[in-house]
């Protein structure tokens, strides 16, 4: 997380160098969005870098607690689900 200027000047006096950025703007050669954050497993994971592309953090709970419900009704494994 650096000033979108600062990236912009590191970038062009690292000529033969790649910049990646994260958090630092639009003017590097690249930008790293970790792949948890991007899909927005970690709820309350929100830096003003991070863009969201999905809710799977409301996904995930949600299948977590149906699995569990499901082992403990003893609705799964059923009958298609073992040898």
């Amino acid at each position: 997380m650096i000033p979108e200027s600062l990236g912009r000047k590191i970038t062009g006096e690292l000529q033969n160098c790649a910049t990646i950025g994260i958090g630092a703007g639009r003017e590097v050669d690249g930008q790293v969005l970790v792949l948890y954050d991007l899909l927005g497993l970690i709820k309350d994971f929100n830096p003003r870098f991070l863009k969201k592309y999905a809710d799977l953090f409301t996904t995930t709970r949600e299948a977590v607690q149906n699995y569990s419900s499901e082992v403990k009704d003893k609705k799964f494994p059923g009958k298609e689900n073992f040898f």
